[in-house]
């Protein structure tokens, strides 16, 4: 799409499109660059021309632009739900939202697989077999020197259990968009050179796809 041909009005088509239908609807794949050229290229004017109309103009685009993103990020979070219970790849993702995807899916999966082994686990433990009550057998009498013995050991602290640090900080490599951390927060969107602190599932995943680098 020429950027020269988009207006207020083809952005609300855009916001019009992502209403109406449950499907994520096409947009062109530099959609978020057109958006970034033409706020830009309105400011520059304002720089020039002070009028007053265009500052209203950025601000309801900018406010159109968020709710087409509030609302695709909400039908993707929907369709990495459906594509792991068997569903089909959705269509029309942007380049940014289909990484978005890929680490939804891959951490819903994750946490699926990780709970289903946890459930097995206790489902197949048995349970330890009840046994008549053990007979009693008369105390063993201690003498004094295996008492003073015992007395003497020395009882070591058990050393600290290290809590392992849930977040990491990595270092963006790629652009990222919004998207949902394994612990509830939205995090994004990011660009390359960003260094940010993200739970450490999705810093591996992202270090594992070359998305991000060790901060």
């Amino acid at each position: 799409m020429n950027e020269n041909v988009i207006t207020y009005e083809t952005f609300r088509r855009f916001q019009r499109l992502e209403k109406e239908n449950d499907a994520l609807q096409k947009l062109p794949e530099d959609f978020y660059d057109l958006c970034r050229d033409w706020i830009k290229r309105k400011e520059l004017l304002f720089e020039k021309t002070k009028e007053p109309s265009l500052v209203r103009e950025i601000e309801n685009v900018m406010q159109v632009i968020r709710d087409v993103m509030d609302r695709r990020e909400h039908k993707l979070v929907k369709l990495a739900i459906n594509y792991i219970r068997g569903g089909t790849a959705p269509q029309n993702l942007l380049p940014a939202e289909k990484t978005c995807f890929d680490v939804v899916v891959s951490e819903l999966e994750r946490v699926r697989k990780a709970s289903l082994e946890r459930i097995r686990g206790a489902h197949t433990q048995a349970a330890p077999p009840q046994s008549a009550a053990p007979v009693q057998e008369p105390p063993i009498e201690k003498t004094f020197s295996s008492t003073a013995a015992e007395t003497k050991k020395e009882v070591r602290p058990e050393p600290p259990v290290q809590t392992a640090n849930p977040y990491l900080r990595v270092r963006m490599l790629s652009e990222l968009e919004r998207f949902l951390g394994t612990d509830g927060k939205v995090y994004g969107p990011v660009a390359p050179g960003d260094v940010v602190d993200v739970p450490s599932e999705i810093a591996n995943l992202l270090l594992e796809k070359k998305l991000a680098a060790v901060g």
